[in-house]
This record gives structure tokens, sequence and C-alpha cells, in this order.
């Protein structure tokens, strides 16, 4: 999409890639869906054992300061937990959005039913 070659693409995320390409310039944009949009979580988590623990206590309490979730919300149109980050303008406030409440046991119920309706969609 970003060169061209494409006129649309299909993804579950408008952050990284597509928000930085069109930083860039390119002439893409996102289209959130009125039904509802599912956030994409990734954790950070502190494993049970780890070998120096308290320099892992020190980089998650460093990842969540209000200063380097900014620099993820700027850079990478990130939706971060602190909530005193400020977002971009060009960010659709995450109250604006409707966040879709998922399932895991539906998705992996319903797995192969939706890979088949995309590619039946899509053609891929």
């Amino acid at each position: 999409m970003a060169s061209g070659e494409r006129a649309v693409g299909v993804n579950g995320a408008d952050y990284g890639f597509l928000y930085t390409e069109r930083h860039k310039g390119s002439p893409v944009a996102a289209a959130y869906p009125r039904d509802g949009v599912v956030l994409i979580f990734s954790p950070t988590a502190i494993t049970s054992f780890p070998p120096h623990p308290n320099a892992v206590r020190l980089f998650t309490d460093f990842v969540f300061t209000r200063e380097i979730q900014q620099i993820l919300a700027d850079a990478e149109g990130l939706y971060v937990a602190n909530p005193d980050v400020i977002y971009p303008a060009d960010r659709p406030k995450l109250s604006e959005l409707k966040v879709l409440v998922v399932d895991p046991e539906e998705i992996d119920r319903r797995a192969d039913e939706v890979k088949k309706r995309f590619a039946d969609l899509f053609g891929v």
C-alpha cells in the first residue's frame, strides 16, 4: 500500500508501520469500523526467577514512565497504559473508538471459520 502497489490493505492495527508511513508522506489512511475495534495488547511481565530481579523491576518501571510511554505514543502511534500520555492530534482518542471485548475461547473456536471468510472476501 505504501508503495502504491495495492489500493487497500486489511490489518488489525493502525500503529507502527502504517502510522510511520503516513508521517513520511505515504498516501495511506486508516478506517475504524463503527461496529468496533479490537485493542491488541503487548504485555510486559517479569518471570518468576529472573537472573537479575532488581534490573528487571527497574526496566519495567522505566518502560511505564510517562516519558517512555509518551515516546511510544508519539513515535509509533501506540495506545499505552499510562493515563497521563497525550496522544498526537492525528490519532483518534481511545474514548472515541468503540472497543470490542474479545473472548479468547471464542477466538480459538472460530479461528478456522474467520480465516476462511477472510480468504473468501479478499482472495488470499
